[in-house]
Parts: structure tokens; C-alpha cells; sequence
């Protein structure tokens, strides 16, 4: 996956919830791709219970000059048609940037 964050001032961070961390994966994600100055919002997909410390382990792996404007837990999306999961996700993007804008 080719990306350059320098061309994005608002970025949405959506990974599952691994044994209380998130996944391996988004770890990777942003080894490689240097995030700084950016609005962040944080997505974690979850089956239930340690999303507080997984969220807290996420943004120690997020550099400090990036703003966390929003956070959200969705709790087995799987179960739902993925339509539901994508626009429950879409209004809740759209919602954070028109507020912070």
C-alpha cells in the first residue's frame, strides 16, 4: 500500500483490538509512516473488554505532535452486514470532522 501522510492533514486510524493491543499490523503502520502535526481519530474494532488499555497502548505508538480528536469502540462489527458496519463508520468520520472544523 503506497502512502504519504504529507498529504493528509486529517487521518482516520481504524484496527482490531489483539489481546488487548491492537493489531500487529497498524504497530507496522506506524513504524513506517511518519505521523506528525496531523488530527487523528482512532477506530477499534473489538469483541469485548480491555479496549481502555488498548486505546492507551495505541497512542503511546502515535507521536506526540499529532492531536487525538476522537475515539471510537465498535464491538463485534462482524456480526453486522457490512453495509451497517460501513456506514455506522462513515457517519461517525463525517460526524468528528464536522465538528473540529
Amino acid at each position: 500500500m503506497k502512502f504519504n501522510a504529507a498529504d493528509y492533514d486529517k487521518i482516520v486510524l481504524g484496527a482490531p483490538c489483539w489481546a488487548w493491543d491492537i493489531a500487529p499490523a497498524m504497530k507496522s503502520f506506524l513504524k513506517k509512516n511518519e505521523l506528525k502535526n496531523k488530527e487523528i481519530a482512532l477506530l477499534l474494532c473489538h469483541g469485548g473488554g480491555g479496549t481502555d488499555k488498548t486505546l492507551e497502548k495505541w497512542k503511546k505508538n502515535i507521536d506526540v505532535s499529532n492531536k487525538i480528536v476522537a475515539e471510537k469502540k465498535m464491538k463485534d462489527p462482524k456480526k453486522f452486514l457490512p453495509a451497517r458496519s460501513l456506514s455506522v463508520v462513515g457517519g461517525w468520520a463525517e460526524d468528528i470532522w464536522e465538528q473540529i472544523t
